[in-house]
């Protein structure tokens, strides 16, 4: 059977005493918890596009509206020149707000497709954020930008509702992202097999995942259902890592209660429209209705 999941994609790399994870499908507001956990106490949004918000011409809010409507009290401001508009990493304006109230802005009511956040010590200087733009606008792309701004410890974009990049200088983000991931797959498995009558998808699906108690409550939009998948164990995950630092994986098998994931070591990521790896398979299997439910690795 073939399963209207979108596949799963995992890289981690170490570099310059910081951590660099790729991932799919999952966007910034999917895992923002875990990036609030990892991150300073003020956060900068770099970059913002969505379709949500739009005035009578069709144009976009600016994040500073949008903020304001979804209740942020009070951000600092910072308006870019024609300069940033020739980016693309930046918006036209910076906002920086308190970490703890990123939950607030994506609270899962709107979808940005593209939204960059970088974190910081403190409230920054009209100058210190002209720096930042700076070099995160002419920053080498596939290079780490956390070496050159010593007082950040995380930055993070996601584009297209589903592509993730993350530096972080938390040795346990990387894991915790991947678990978010497998989570986010077996979920959108699982509402796949609850709703036996949903028309045959012509792309694969991306699921929106919440963090609720006891898990990820996972759900493809519009389609009335969703199910609480808890996340595999931190020993489970780093054991994957250990293994290899990149993976791909595919819904191999699901039923009501079970779902079973295929995971295929790659020697690089895979490009669009290439065909999915081969190789020798790893199978990570979640299972509710056991009597002990949870996560196992079965060869």
């Amino acid at each position: 059977m073939a399963y209207g999941v979108f596949p799963l994609s995992f890289e981690v790399r170490a570099e310059d005493g910081s951590w660099t994870v790729d991932a799919a499908p999952v966007g910034i507001a999917e895992a923002v918890d875990l990036l609030v956990a990892a991150a300073g106490p003020q956060a900068v949004v770099t970059d913002l596009a969505t379709v949500s918000f739009l005035d009578e011409d069709l144009r976009q809010w600016d994040a500073s509206r949008i903020a304001a409507e979804q209740g942020i009290g009070h951000p600092v401001v910072h308006r870019l020149g024609d300069w940033a508009a020739g980016t693309t990493v930046l918006g036209t304006e910076l906002l920086v707000l308190d970490s703890t109230a990123l939950p607030l802005l994506l609270d899962g009511s709107w979808s940005p497709y593209q939204l960059g956040l970088l974190d910081l010590p403190a409230v920054p200087t009209p100058d210190r954020l002209d720096e930042l733009a700076l070099t995160l606008g002419t920053a080498v792309f596939d290079r780490p930008v956390l070496p050159a701004l010593a007082d950040s410890r995380l930055y993070a974009t996601s584009h297209d509702d589903r592509f993730l990049a993350v530096e972080t200088t938390d040795p346990a983000l990387p894991a915790a992202l991947f678990a978010r991931l497998l989570a986010l797959t077996a979920g959108s498995a699982l509402v796949e097999a609850a709703q036996a009558d949903l028309p045959a998808a012509d792309v694969a699906r991306t699921a929106i995942g919440r963090p609720v108690l006891g898990g990820t409550a996972v759900a493809w939009p519009g389609s009335g259902t969703s199910v609480v998948v808890p996340e595999p164990p931190a020993e489970l995950v780093a054991g994957l890592i250990d293994r290899h630092p990149r993976w791909y994986a595919t819904v191999a098998g699901c039923g009501r209660t079970e779902v079973t994931l295929d995971l295929v070591a790659v020697d690089r990521p895979r490009r669009p429209g290439e065909a999915a790896p081969t190789g020798p398979r790893l199978r990570v299997v979640l299972d509710l209705g056991a009597e002990a439910p949870g996560w196992s690795v079965r060869p």
